[in-house]
């Protein structure tokens, strides 16, 4: 009898295989596309944070370790580094100001963690764009696919694993043997408790589809997913509240949110920023602006309510009081970078260069946008990654 471990393995290194010979569709590759603009926009809006600057300034001091003409590019500098070195400080830009990408029905993000040593490995081997935004597809729903699989505590690092291992297979074109070789010990490793064969045949039949990377939201506001959607309310409401003194806030968020108390703070703390600035931006994460007085006194007066009417952490509904009696309310169905509210090519190209102008020039902001929207035709990705650098 086929374990569950096995049969997994199995299906995941067919599926792996049957791309390393193809390429998907059209419409996916865009997808693909999208996924890796938005975080190039996240990375290089990181750069640009103190954390960041600080971040590249270490690794001007490592440079050497990669002789001229060795190493990867790293992001955003002009510097070239080891391998091993791009890809660690690659995911640490992308992990730092929660302006990435998550699967909506896992909160989980795993672009992020999949795309530096990928990019890394594209630019190394010299491997045309098709293979490697085909690598990522395949890297990003075979880890949603091990999510969906393992309700285990170590679930995370298991379907990150899995992930890595089989885009990198699919980019450097292993052999089945190969390939099993790599995803097989990982699937072993699972609980014998996790499931069945049956169970997993049904959990894995979609994954040529590629549905699960059709269903990750594109954040378009430096903040965790289960902010976006109170962010964008209270926008909406303080524009509809034509500078009225506003007495208190009731905040609903879906019950499924994060109920960590950090978490609630940073919620909070961003609605009564967004409502005090009117905008919410990377200069609002900043301590200056959650930390002061007025945001203070702003936050005490918001009522936090888990109302499990809503139907997910894409919704949120805000209703303010007035001190001249009035009250208003919005409420959020889906939230603008969510699967069903999507960020459109020209905004999240807007983002973009909004996030990487400072850093490159303007013009060649625009050589990366087209470089990267014919990236499945370029036959190396280093050429993208070329561009990535601040002008000398």
């Amino acid at each position: 009898m086929t374990t569950y471990p096995t049969f997994v393995a199995e299906r995941l290194t067919d599926f792996v295989c049957a791309w390393q010979q193809a390429q998907p569709h059209e419409m996916v590759l865009h997808q693909a596309k999208r996924l890796l603009l938005n975080q190039l926009k996240a990375s290089a809006e990181a750069s640009r944070q103190p954390a960041g600057l600080q971040l590249l300034a270490q690794a001007a001091l490592a440079a050497g370790v990669a002789g001229p003409g060795t190493g990867v590019a790293l992001w955003w500098s002009g510097l070239r580094v080891p391998r091993a070195r791009a890809a660690l400080l690659h995911g640490q830009l992308l992990e730092q100001l929660d302006y990435g990408d998550t699967h909506l029905p896992s909160q989980t993000s795993i672009t992020a963690a999949l795309l530096p040593d990928l990019l890394a490995l594209g630019e190394i081997g010299r491997h045309g764009g098709a293979r490697v935004l085909t690598a990522l597809l395949v890297g990003v729903e075979v880890a949603l696919a091990a999510r969906d699989l393992t309700p285990a505590p170590h679930v995370a690092s298991v379907a990150r694993d899995l992930g890595a291992a089989a885009s990198r297979c699919t980019l450097l074109g292993l052999t089945r043997a190969a390939t099993s070789a790599a995803l097989a010990p990982m699937c072993a490793a699972w609980p014998q408790a996790a499931g069945d064969a049956p169970q997993a045949g049904a959990a894995l039949a979609d994954l040529d589809d590629f549905r699960r990377v059709h269903e990750i939201a594109l954040h378009c506001r430096p903040l965790p997913v289960a902010a976006l959607a109170p962010v964008e309310a209270a926008l909406a409401l303080r524009a509809q509240a034509g500078g009225r003194s506003l007495q208190r806030l009731r905040l609903a968020v879906w019950p499924g949110s994060s109920k960590a108390p950090q978490r609630d703070e940073l919620l909070l703390d961003s609605v009564a920023t967004a409502w005090l600035m009117g905008q919410f931006t990377a200069d609002e994460r900043l301590a200056a602006c959650r930390e002061h007085p007025t945001t203070r006194r702003l936050r005490d007066t918001i009522h936090l309510w888990r109302d499990d009417r809503l139907p997910g952490v894409h919704a949120s509904r805000l209703e303010a009081w007035f001190d001249d009696g009035g009250q208003e309310a919005v409420e959020i169905d889906f939230f603008l970078g969510s699967p069903a509210h999507p960020l459109c090519d020209s905004q999240l190209c807007e983002l973009f260069r909004s996030a990487a102008d400072d850093v490159v020039l303007p013009r060649r902001s625009g050589e990366i946008l087209q470089a990267l929207w014919g990236l499945d035709r370029s036959a190396d990705v280093g050429g993208l990654l070329a561009l990535l650098r601040r002008p000398a």
